[in-house]
């Protein structure tokens, strides 16, 4: 008997919480929050896309960590059928001259890359993202590099960051070379 109670007791809590499901459902889709958060999103969305379409050089986006930045640019690409690759973390100048040359066709995701720190960096990205030739060079008498000093970029690259330096001369230059976007959510449309 008390086994029958206890099932029974399981079926009522169990209706109760898909009903409760069913209200927060209909709760979200008449909310103007996910409205409003979905036209946040367009733009980047189809700036992105414009990249993978080979409509733009590059895009530059940037804002707070954890809103989704990564997760909306390779879904963009991914909606239009568009291979890419994607680095994050340090990468040192050589290396990012290497990364360039064996990804120069591709489409590039630099995801919190440590850029920034570097002039030499943004140097290289100031050339592969030029809108005349894309040469992309890097002398060095260092026996290190395994790729042609010099080669044309013939790819696009999309920069992750989580805010933008100020005063960075060179990262001005790279920004005016590429498409720029801040995406910006307020604490509510957050939560």
């Amino acid at each position: 008997m008390e086994k029958q109670k206890q099932q029974e007791l399981l079926l009522v809590i169990e209706k109760e919480v898909q009903d409760e499901l069913k209200k927060t459902i209909e709760t979200i889709k008449e909310d103007k929050t996910t409205e409003t958060i979905e036209k946040i999103y367009t733009i980047p969305k189809d700036y992105a896309k414009m990249v993978g379409k080979g409509n733009a050089r590059g895009f530059l986006l940037y804002g707070k960590a954890g809103i989704g930045k990564t997760y909306l640019v390779k879904r963009a690409f991914i909606e239009i059928g568009q291979e890419f690759v994607c680095l994050s973390g340090h990468i040192t100048s050589l290396k990012l001259h290497e990364f360039l040359y064996e990804n120069r066709k591709k489409h590039i995701i630099l995801d919190d890359v440590n850029i920034l720190e570097n002039e030499k960096n943004l140097n290289l990205l100031k050339s592969a993202l030029a809108n005349d030739n894309n040469v992309v060079e890097y002398e060095t008498t260092s026996r290190l590099l395994n790729v042609p000093s010099k080669f044309v970029f013939e790819g696009t690259i999309t920069i992750l960051l989580n805010s933008i330096p100020k005063g960075c001369e060179s990262l001005i230059a790279v920004e005016s070379r590429v498409l720029h976007h801040e995406l910006i959510l307020s604490y509510e449309q957050k939560i």
